[in-house]
């Protein structure tokens, strides 16, 4: 319902109201002045019968002739009383009197008559409500009275008053009244309307107003300023439930949005069991293919070892023996990745000084092509460099980061460095060994770099590299207990991150400050 509505049907009510009580107030008043004024002409009207008794008794036995003073008397009583008829009966056998009943009102002679015969006063008068609502009642009194004369009934004398004129004053009266309901009706429904707006209908307004530019996010501000009333609970219960809905709504909110993560991680999960299941194929038919392929391998380079120690043939076919002998060689290491990603062996874990692994591997691959004009760079900062750790192994992943060092370094056609530095970390109970492995390449392509050690993935030309150094490498570590991450430097160049745990038996707790990249200062693009 519109506020207006609630003003108008409120004040419309009201007035209803008031103007009930007031008609009610007044019917009362008007009943009881009636009941006062009829009392009155009552006693008015028996204090005259009294002097027309007195009269007639004075007169009892003599001859039925009217003085001239009562003459008067009866003239100046109609005069003054209209509507007032006075009659004279005397008893049976008695003389006549004047005053006679002929053409008075039959409830006048049937009450004269009663009075004569009983004795006793006789009254009869209209009610107030008859004569109002019913047309055909006149607004009378009629009264009659014994005579008694030495306690003998020698007649009686009755009274028949129209009251006319007691009617007229109170329609007279009433018409003010009537007025003055109708004034009172107006200024208090319009003080009662004004009233009811500023006390109901305007905080109900500002209440909608604030409901209606209240948004989610809007603080909770429903304020009446007029504490303690029944708008200051409204006020508070509607904040009350405004903020259990906020709460609800975040609630439901937050529930929706880690089923959303959820989701996501399902179908990241999904996909990632599709995918893994996929590897798990390629693996297992890249093993069986590996290990049908070495044996042929293993006979052509046998013949070719033949035909390399024969005395017959020239220099040039010995340099076409010497190529395909070094084919052979990258395709049986192809070959070994293979089945040792298909296997996944743990090898033998000894304690091991990565330091020494380290200068080895680079005393081994510097020897390369590719590596002499890159320069290598030592920064040992770890005092603890021993790890539990097949030794192999963890060569064999130095390998494989120094080797895609390099084949980054050659893509950049710049002169290469590469730093080799690590250093210790002692936040956990054990200690562990940070290795950090930087180069200036080409580093590693954003679209990949999220993916770098998942399987069969790779940034090298086809042919060049078979995506799997990386992913066994980090098999590897993640073997011992460690870890591994790969990152690009700011300005150019990759920074391979490996963390191992040192071995118990030579473990300290000192750390060492972590050194600094020496290809420029800033933040890193990835990991």
């Amino acid at each position: 319902m519109r506020v207006r509505g609630i003003r108008f049907h409120l004040a419309v009510h009201f007035m209803m109201l008031l103007l009930l009580a007031m008609v009610m107030v007044n019917l009362v008043l008007v009943i009881f002045w009636y009941h006062d004024a009829s009392r009155n002409e009552i006693q008015r009207d028996r204090i005259i019968l009294a002097c027309r008794k007195q009269l007639l008794i004075r007169r009892h036995g003599e001859k039925n002739v009217a003085t001239a003073s009562e003459a008067r008397f009866m003239a100046n009583i109609r005069k003054k009383i209209p509507g007032l008829q006075l009659v004279v009966r005397p008893a049976p056998g008695g003389r006549d009197v004047p005053g006679r009943l002929s053409g008075a009102p039959p409830i006048l002679s049937q009450l004269v008559t009663q009075a004569i015969r009983t004795g006793k006063p006789a009254l009869y008068r209209t009610g107030l409500l008859s004569a109002i609502f019913d047309p055909r009642t006149m607004p009378i009194t009629v009264i009659a009275e014994p005579v008694l004369r030495d306690n003998r009934i020698i007649g009686a004398v009755g009274l028949y008053h129209y009251r006319r004129m007691l009617f007229d004053s109170l329609w007279q009266a009433e018409k003010a009244i009537v007025v003055y309901i109708l004034i009172n009706l107006l200024f208090f429904g319009i003080l009662h309307y004004l009233r009811i707006t500023s006390l109901v209908a305007r905080p109900i307004g500002r209440l909608a107003d604030l409901a209606d530019r209240y948004t989610d996010h809007s603080p909770t501000f429903f304020a009446i300023d007029r504490p303690g009333d029944e708008f200051d609970r409204l006020s508070s219960s509607l904040n009350m439930m405004l903020s259990k809905l906020e709460e609800d709504r975040t609630t439901l909110e937050r529930a929706v949005t880690d089923l959303a993560l959820a989701n996501q991680r399902l179908k990241k999960q999904q996909k990632e069991m599709v995918h893994a299941e996929k590897l798990a194929s390629i693996g297992r038919m890249a093993s069986g293919l590996a290990h049908e392929i070495g044996n042929p391998l293993g006979v052509v380079q046998g013949y070719l070892g033949l035909l390399a120690g024969s005395s017959t043939i020239t220099a040039e076919e010995k340099d076409f023996i010497n190529r395909a002998e070094q084919e052979l060689h990258r395709m049986a290491s192809l070959i070994r990745q293979l089945l040792h990603y298909g296997r996944m062996t743990r090898g033998v874990p000894e304690d091991v000084s990565v330091h020494e692994v380290l200068r080895s591997t680079v005393e081994m691959i510097a020897i390369q092509p590719s590596f002499r004009a890159i320069s290598i760079e030592y920064r040992f900062s770890a005092k603890d460099d021993i790890v539990n750790i097949d030794r192999n192994q963890l060569k064999q992943v130095f390998i494989n980061c120094l080797q895609n060092s390099g084949d980054a370094i050659l893509a950049a056609k710049k002169n290469g460095h590469i730093l080799i530095s690590t250093y210790n970390h002692f936040q956990d109970p054990v200690g562990r060994l940070i290795i950090l492995i930087q180069d200036n390449g080409i580093g590693i392509p954003p679209d990949i770099i999220n993916e770098i050690f998942d399987p069969f993935v790779t940034s090298k030309p086809p042919g060049q590299g078979t995506g799997l150094g990386l992913s066994v490498s980090l098999s590897i570590i993640e073997g011992a207990n460690g870890r591994m991450t790969a990152r690009n430097i700011t300005g150019g160049g990759t920074k391979m991150h490996i963390e191992l745990p040192l071995s118990l038996k030579h473990s300290s707790t000192e750390d060492n400050t972590v050194p600094e990249d020496d290809f420029g200062k800033g933040t890193d693009t990835g990991e």
